[in-house]
């Protein structure tokens, strides 16, 4: 990971700065996670009950992923090691950010700012997410969704594909054993596929869009319809029958699901003849 120059590795302290509040850590074991019993509680069902641990010593302060189910990152990169951290390194579990410092560079905080009567409305209205409910793979792919969007805009479609792949083929999973899956959530999780198809030119992805769309019985969202046709030249590797079994089940559908199935297959028939 790139850092700029005489950034200095943490060493027995650190400052953790959160959204829930800051805590200075000296030389100990620190156990982040959803668990009653962890140093640092994070209430976010896509983080685990024991979800990472700092190891704070004299000579370094390492983080380390307890094999948490959706991973720990440190400056936007997945890791998969204990990973030494420097002052102004950010975190992130689940959906929470987290940064450190050393002691003596801490940021000093911002006042504290009255939020509008708008404001404080709009905060009632939103749910709270209660500590130990799950939420189902659609729900992971929309909230994951907004880091892979923010790692796409950086030009890092290998971390975003890092960050959504179990989801978006465990949501495959699920459609496969006859789960339905909310139309959103298929446009959702396909255009992240073919995004990934076209950014790392993997035909898994094609064929993954193919597969979701076969077994929701759905048509490619209007949208979308640019993306897999540049998928198709882009990936040398998919498989030709998949976009074959797909543009004949929109052949045979056309006349139950009208204008947009022909025009639908239209395109994909000109995809498949280049």
């Amino acid at each position: 990971m790139g850092r700029p120059q005489g950034v200095r590795p943490l060493r027995e302290s650190v400052y953790l700065s959160t959204a829930e509040g800051d805590y200075t850590l000296f030389s100990e074991r620190v156990l982040i996670g959803r668990g009653a019993h962890c140093r640092i509680i994070v209430l976010d069902p896509l983080v685990s009950r024991e979800h990472a641990m700092l190891l704070i010593t004299n000579s370094s302060v390492v983080l380390e992923d307890l094999r948490s189910a959706n991973g720990v990152y440190v400056n936007n990169v997945r890791i998969f090691e204990p990973h030494q951290l420097f002052d102004g390194d950010r975190i992130l579990v689940g959906t929470h950010e987290m940064a450190v410092f050393a002691p003596s560079t801490q940021p000093q905080p911002d006042p504290p700012v009255e939020p509008s009567s708008e404001r404080r409305s709009a905060v009632q209205t939103v749910p709270s997410l209660r500590p130990g409910v799950s939420t189902d793979r659609s729900d992971a792919i929309t909230i994951l969704g907004h880091l892979a969007d923010r790692m796409l805009a950086q030009e890092l479609p290998g971390e975003a594909e890092r960050v959504l792949a179990d989801h978006l083929e465990r949501l495959l999973v699920g459609v496969r054993s006859g789960l339905p899956v909310p139309p959103e959530i298929c446009d959702s999780a396909a255009r992240y596929a073919l995004i990934f198809a076209n950014e790392l030119g993997k035909g898994y992805w094609l064929d993954y869009t193919l597969d979701l769309h076969l077994r929701a019985e759905r048509l490619l969202a209007p949208d979308l319809v640019p993306l897999i046709i540049a998928a198709v030249s882009n990936c040398q590797d998919a498989d030709p029958s998949m976009l074959a079994y797909y543009v004949e089940w929109v052949r045979t559908s056309a006349p139950r699901l009208g204008p947009e199935a022909n025009r639908l297959f239209e395109a994909l028939e000109r995809a498949q003849r280049r």
